[in-house]
């Protein structure tokens, strides 16, 4: 009796287990998201990456995949424990931004819009204003918040009435 209930448990483990050999699922596919979008430069976008497995599951893989972007003089997308996937604005353009592990990669494609009408002089104003203060600035219609760790836009939105604030 004991031996039938022993080899019946076997049976059942087996059956539930995946078809991986006793492996844990292989990773199989990865979507990085949002898909194909666009900031401004300076501007931070946070990508999130999922892996998709051989047994169907889906999991966050966000801070396991190695990051990358094609063109660092567009954007640039960080690796770092906190700021995974954190692509940032350099210059106009488009660029691939890639999460890749265990061989398999994901890819989106990020454009990256030059902030017409702001010379370099304008751009250090603004954050130094906003870096002191604490306080985002809109400026011709837009609203920027610089982190004082980061040196880098925080969002950008448009006004809710088109009106600049001073």
């Amino acid at each position: 009796m004991r031996l039938e209930t022993v080899l019946g448990a076997a049976l059942l483990l087996s059956a539930c287990h995946d078809n991986n050999n006793g492996n844990p699922p292989a990773l199989t596919s990865i979507v990085v998201t949002p898909n194909s979008t666009s900031i401004d430069q300076v501007v931070t976008q946070p990508f999130s990456a999922t892996g998709t497995f051989t047994d169907g599951s889906m999991q966050d893989v966000t801070t396991q995949v190695i990051w990358a972007s094609t063109d660092p003089a567009v954007a640039s997308v960080s690796n770092a424990a906190g700021s995974n996937g954190l692509a940032t604005g350099v210059g106009a353009g488009s660029t691939t931004i890639s999460a890749t592990l265990s061989g398999v990669t994901g890819m989106t494609v990020l454009t990256v819009t030059s902030m017409v009408g702001f010379d370099p002089l304008v751009t250090n104003l603004i954050q130094d204003q906003t870096t002191e203060t604490g306080e985002p600035l809109e400026v011709n219609g837009k609203i920027f918040a610089f982190p004082t760790s980061e040196n880098a836009f925080d969002d950008v939105l448009p006004p809710d009435n088109g009106s600049v604030v001073d």
